[in-house]
């Protein structure tokens, strides 16, 4: 595996913007989603799957506006799709919820935007789009794990760019989970980049809970850009480490360093 540590001004040479997903105010849709309900996606008379919504929304930016607690547990686990999909709270007591030891997978642009989290114990979101933000609020606390990158013995062929704007996150796992072949893991590339909020874990490996289970490859580079909020920890693990074709980047910048607690091998 190839590793760098990369000077500021190269660093800011470097830094990798996120996809823009803008449209105009014409163009954007909202929709309003509450468990159990069985309407048209109208404030009034929401839809009743956040599934129903991504797909109204065709591939287009939108919002979907959660009322009350929802639960994933229905969430198509390879559905994918275009456009930036906008997962909201209506009110401080909306909430996504996940069952014990439920994996949820979302397979493309999606922001979490002011949204509390109910994970139950081994619960996990494997988040496999091109971009996903997580901005669920100075408050809202992901207590579990996530599988990045990739999960399972899935093949993601897009570079995968994560953002941390607010929250704090327990564990990510930037070399996914649950992989049994090296020839799984991402063709593209894995930016990681933090604005603020607080990643008590980065972990530059593969989860796992079986002998069995191996790291993932990654094509592209492998880039954790930090600018601002706080990290904890980055580590990995040798036996389920992350095959990178191109290069390891941290990349600090605003006048951040590297957290006390940084091991990424020899």
């Amino acid at each position: 595996m190839n590793k760098k540590i990369l000077p500021a001004a190269l660093a800011a040479m470097l830094l990798v913007s996120a996809a823009s997903f803008t449209a105009s105010a014409a163009d954007a849709k909202e929709y309003w989603v509450e468990e159990g309900s069985n309407g048209d996606g109208t404030e009034e008379k929401p839809f009743g799957t956040i599934d129903e919504a991504i797909a109204a929304l065709d591939g287009k930016d939108g919002t979907i506006t959660i009322f009350g607690t929802y639960n994933l547990k229905n969430h198509a686990k390879n559905m994918g799709w275009d456009g930036m999909v906008t997962i909201q709270g209506a009110t401080k007591d909306s909430a996504l919820q996940a069952d014990q030891s439920a994996g949820i997978v979302f397979g493309g642009n999606v922001t979490f935007k002011d949204i509390a989290v109910d994970m139950g114990k081994g619960s996990h979101w494997n988040p496999l789009g091109e971009t996903t933000v997580f901005d669920l609020g100075e408050d809202a606390t992901f207590s579990t794990f996530m599988h990045l990158t990739s999960y399972e013995n899935m093949t993601v062929e897009h570079t995968t760019h994560y953002i941390v704007e607010s929250g704090t996150y327990n564990t990510m796992h930037l070399g996914g989970g649950y992989s049994t072949s090296y020839a799984n893991g991402n063709a593209g590339s894995t930016i990681f980049e933090v604005n603020g909020g607080t990643v008590k874990s980065i972990g530059l490996a593969a989860d796992h809970y079986k002998d069995d289970q191996v790291g993932i490859s990654v094509g592209g580079n492998v880039s954790i850009v930090y600018n601002g909020g706080t990290i904890e920890q980055i580590s990995h693990n040798d036996k389920f480490d992350m095959e990178i074709m191109g290069a390891l980047n941290f990349i600090f910048n605003n006048g951040m360093t590297a957290p006390e607690k940084l091991s990424y091998g020899e």
